[in-house]
């Protein structure tokens, strides 16, 4: 659902009583038969199912919650020191659709450019031609497989290396601005590293 919803959001979901379920909701359905909770958009309705979507999905969901799957609809979300209430119905069903619109777009033009991205970030070239340094820190984030690390610019994160791998992961595009190779020498290791534990 990014960016609509993004990992960290609180989100604040109402039940929907008596009210009907419209194309355009974002809704937070329990995926049978696990139990895991997803927050998708409503596209379509028949048969008393619902099919579903994320927002920077370009396909739909393989899931069809039913009435009784809906925990209800999301009518805010708070990011940070930020707040924002989410309209459904048509003009949930637009916005849902522009943002679609927008990733294929930024998709398309990502393959585009690739090659030329990864010439530019292997090379260094954008990080030697800029006026200043990207400043940056490193966390170290305890998760159940291990110490995850995580590369921030101020708040934003920008590159992460997941407990089970020693690969980064950076965003794009971000690999135009820092040292990926730099990044890889980094252990985890708080004694011989700078690195903040969270």
């Amino acid at each position: 659902m990014s960016p609509t919803l993004k990992a960290g959001d609180l989100i604040a979901v109402a039940a929907y009583g008596s009210r009907p379920v419209r194309r355009g909701d974002i809704v937070v359905f329990r995926l049978q038969p696990d139990g895991r909770l997803i927050a998708h958009r409503v596209l379509s309705a028949g048969g008393g199912r619902f099919r579903m979507q994320g927002d920077n999905n370009n396909l739909r969901d393989p899931w069809s919650p039913s009435l009784k799957d809906i925990v209800g609809r999301v009518v805010r979300r708070e990011r940070g020191r930020k707040t924002r209430a989410f309209s459904g119905g048509a003009a949930g069903a637009l916005c849902g659709g522009a943002r679609r619109v927008r990733a294929a777009v930024r998709r398309v033009l990502f393959r585009m450019f690739r090659p030329v991205y990864l010439w530019a970030a292997e090379r260094g070239i954008v990080r030697r031609l800029l006026p200043f340094r990207l400043q940056t820190r490193i966390l170290a984030v305890k998760r159940p497989g291990g110490m995850e690390l995580q590369l921030l610019a101020g708040r934003v994160l920008i590159a992460r290396r997941p407990a089970a791998s020693g690969t980064w992961h950076v965003r794009r595009p971000f690999k135009l601005l820092v040292d990926v190779r730099g990044l890889a020498s980094i252990s985890g290791d708080a004694e011989n590293d700078d690195i903040i534990k969270k």
